[in-house]
């Protein structure tokens, strides 16, 4: 772990912190700390004592919802320049959902102490941190619209370009998805048999390439245009209905 002031680049061009007042940015990085992950580690389970707020610098890393009665599995993926951990900083008691690194991973570290040293001298944080939940919160939104799709090809679409990061600002290169077949259709709802056969006629028409246990997107045009008709369907749908 070392200090993150000079040891960080991406957070300070992308997301959250990038967006932050100047002076409100370095307080915070002067109270930061940057964590390398190895593929597989846990930065924090779902229940897990409150901790800090997580800035993700280089890697990726996979949220495990855990708000149900099901299983905890792995929900979404989070890029470089993501924030997380907000809800512990505000005063959550226990972790909401769990973290972990899909790839080695370096993230930027604030303790739940130190970030409120720096809001108790500039609380006009606090308004930054309601901002980057409401962020985060509409990723949430977003997903749950897409998964709402009805065609099975379209829903695997907009899912696979969600979980690459098409959606972001600024989408990570290359447009890898750190997820097996079977951990995507867990997430799309849709059965281990359905989604390994449109995967492999995406990979046909050269829309993606199927490794091990990732997806890497190709065709960025044409995988979104596949999710935009199905939206414009469904919009239709709903005029009509």
């Amino acid at each position: 772990m070392k200090p993150a002031v000079g040891a960080v680049s991406f957070v300070l061009r992308v997301g959250w912190l990038s967006r932050l007042p100047l002076p409100l940015r370095s307080a915070l990085l002067d109270v930061a700390w940057v964590r390398n992950y190895s593929a597989g580690e846990t930065l924090y389970a779902g229940g897990d004592p409150s901790g800090g707020l997580y800035g993700l610098e280089s890697g990726c890393l996979a949220l495990e919802g855990v708000q149900s009665d099901s299983p905890p599995q792995k929900s979404f993926l989070v890029h470089p320049g993501a924030w997380i951990g907000e809800g512990p900083v505000c005063g959550l008691e226990t972790r909401m959902i769990g973290a972990s690194a899909t790839r080695a991973s370096a993230v930027v570290a604030i303790e739940v102490a130190a970030f409120r040293r720096v809001a108790a001298r500039a609380p006009d944080l606090w308004r930054h941190i309601a901002l980057l939940s409401l962020r985060n919160h509409a990723r949430t939104i977003g997903l749950a619209q897409d998964l709402m799709l009805r065609g099975s090809r379209e829903r695997l679409a907009a899912l696979l370009a969600r979980l690459a990061g098409l959606r972001d600002a600024h989408p990570p290169v290359p447009l890898v998805i750190d997820a097996t077949q079977g951990e995507i259709a867990a997430i799309a709802n849709l059965s281990r048999s359905v989604v390994s056969s449109l995967l492999l006629k995406m990979e046909l028409d050269g829309l993606v390439r199927l490794r091990r246990a990732s997806v890497e997107i190709l065709d960025v045009e044409r995988l979104l245009a596949t999710r935009e008709a199905a939206a414009g369907a469904e919009r239709s749908w709903r005029t009509w209905s």
